[in-house]
């Protein structure tokens, strides 16, 4: 028996021995941890989430992630992570141990999603408003800085609604509306037009014959017209936004002008129709006032030909001349004006019936020059102007002389009579510093 047993621990130790050197050597892993729970995908605004365990034994959570705040309460791992401000998304490695066991957890976050179709917008000057459409995946708030503009965040449409006080001024303004998302800040610039109430002219000219006249007019508010003159019929047409005014024929002698209003919201423009003619009332007796040793004057005739061209004729009232002197005119009915050309031409010689003395009569511009005047050849003048006025103190009606040329300032005529060159006339009147036809 006793060699029996010995041979029986001798054969156990050899298997023992065996087994300890053999070079498949067997591996027992560490026992994994039961997930019990786990909530720990996150949005891009960040929040709290959660890992259960089946465990009895004390747990203990790590990560490397610094956007991830770990803490444990019995089985149950608290995470919190922080707002995801980047457009990526990231994810990090949860690693629990409760006793010898392990369990890993992959915890995940959305990245950013934030954009608006443009940071510029332009309204209109009233009834203003504007939705704007943003793509987000965090709150969103919004802030006017602008006290003419309201700006609220409708979470259900998703949408910037923006409301402007109206602009009843001309120039445009702009104001700034901040969205913040998150870490994310942006501004739009909201652009408000002006009160927009402009006639394509100002001025309509016509003749004395009864006419119908019209002018576009750009708005943005509903308009309305009123004439103020009672020979004037305004009407307005809302389809074509073009203002017709109907004018009567002109029987006064003289030009007349009147006006129609026009209101947009608190704006209004005023329309001028200006309406005579060369031919009716321009044409007729003036006075030229001149200066020769004192304020003088001398009639003058303003003669039409046609609408356009006429013929200024006036006598050159000295002890020793009496003859007519002419000078052509153009007329303009649009800059209401009359110019004199061609001063060249303008030299004319007559005799006196008494002696048969051959005078020339010629006219010439003055300028300014060394404190005096100055005459100016004729190559250097290419016309002179004489504008159309009307003095509302004096009730006087005619037309002044004006025009600049060059480096030359217009102050006046002088128009000088002789029997030889300008150094020998005789005689002459200066109108200074200005000259002017006085209607009759």
């Amino acid at each position: 028996m006793k060699k029996i047993l010995s041979l029986i621990v001798l054969l156990a130790g050899v298997t023992m021995f065996t087994s300890c050197s053999s070079d498949d050597a067997t591996y027992t892993p560490t026992p994994k941890l039961e997930i019990g729970a786990a909530d720990v995908l996150f949005e891009a605004e960040g929040g709290n989430g959660s890992i259960t365990l089946n465990t009895s034994s004390a747990v203990t959570a790590t990560t490397d992630a610094d956007w991830l705040a770990l803490s444990v309460s019995g089985n149950k791992v608290n995470v919190v992570a922080n707002p995801n401000i980047t457009l990526n998304g990231r994810s990090a490695l949860i690693k629990l141990k409760a006793g010898e066991t392990e369990a890993t957890v992959t915890a995940t976050q959305k990245s950013s999603i934030y954009g608006i179709p443009s940071l510029e917008y332009e309204i209109a000057d009233y009834q203003a408003s504007l939705d704007i459409d943003v793509v987000h995946n965090q709150t969103v708030t919004v802030e006017s800085q602008a006290d003419w503009l309201t700006a609220v965040f409708n979470e259900e449409t998703s949408q910037i609604e923006i409301v402007a006080e109206d602009n009843n001024e001309a120039d445009p303004r702009e104001g700034i509306i901040k969205i913040t998302m998150g870490q994310y800040t942006d501004e739009i610039v909201i652009t408000q037009i002006g009160l927009l109430l402009k006639p394509e002219v100002e001025i309509l000219k016509t003749t004395d014959d009864a006419a119908s006249l019209t002018v576009s007019v750009s708005h943005s508010r509903t308009v309305t017209v009123k004439s103020n003159d009672d020979w004037i019929t305004a009407t307005w047409n809302a389809r074509t936004n073009v203002l017709t005014c109907a004018v009567k024929a002109n029987d006064t002698g003289w030009r007349r002008t009147g006006t129609v209003t026009l209101t947009s919201g608190p704006a209004t423009q005023t329309v001028t129709i200006s309406q005579f003619d060369f031919v009716k009332d321009v044409q007729g007796n003036y006075v030229f006032w001149y200066y020769n040793s004192g304020w003088q004057s001398m009639n003058v005739v303003l003669s039409a030909t046609s609408s356009t061209e006429g013929t200024l004729t006036w006598k050159a009232r000295y002890t020793t001349v009496d003859a007519p002197f002419v000078m052509p005119v153009t007329f303009d009915a649009a800059t209401e004006s009359f110019s004199i050309e061609n001063w060249l031409d303008l030299e004319q010689k007559y005799s006196r019936s008494a002696d048969n003395t051959v005078y020339t009569l010629s006219v010439y511009a003055l300028t300014a020059y060394n404190n005096g005047l100055y005459r100016l050849p004729a190559s250097y003048i290419p016309e002179i102007t004489a504008s159309l006025y009307e003095d509302e103190e004096t009730g006087t009606i005619g037309f002044e002389f004006d025009g600049s040329y060059g480096q030359y300032e217009f102050y006046g005529l002088r128009i000088a009579y002789g029997t030889g060159g300008y150094d020998g006339y005789v005689g002459s009147f200066v109108t200074y510093p200005y000259c002017e036809l006085e209607k009759q």
